[in-house]
C-alpha cells in the first residue's frame, strides 16, 4: 500500500475542477495555502499566557453590600419594600 499514484491525483483534479469549476481552484489553493501558514506560525510559537491583566485595563471594584447590623442604610433600590397601611 503505497501514496496516491498518477491516475489517483488525475481523478481527484478531475473532480475538483467539476465541483469548483476552473476559475474557483486557484483561490482554493491561495486560501489553502494561507491557512497551512498560519497553521504552522501559530504551532511554533511560544505559547505565553498573562497571567495578570494590565494597569490599564484592570476592572474597578465595586465596594460590597454592607454586613447586617453594621449601621449603614443600603443602596436606594436594595432595601425591601415595607409593608403599607
Amino acid at each position: 500500500m503505497g501514496g496516491i499514484g498518477l491516475g489517483e491525483f488525475i481523478l481527484i483534479v478531475a473532480v475538483l475542477v467539476l465541483v469548483f469549476g476552473g476559475g474557483k481552484l486557484p483561490e482554493l489553493g491561495n486560501s489553502l495555502g494561507k491557512a497551512i501558514r498560519s497553521f504552522r506560525r501559530a504551532a511554533s510559537e511560544n505559547d505565553r499566557i498573562e497571567v495578570l491583566p494590565r494597569a490599564a485595563e484592570a476592572p474597578s471594584i465595586a465596594p460590597s453590600p454592607a454586613p447586617p447590623g453594621s449601621g449603614r442604610t443600603p443602596a436606594a433600590g436594595t432595601e425591601p419594600d415595607a409593608k403599607k397601611s
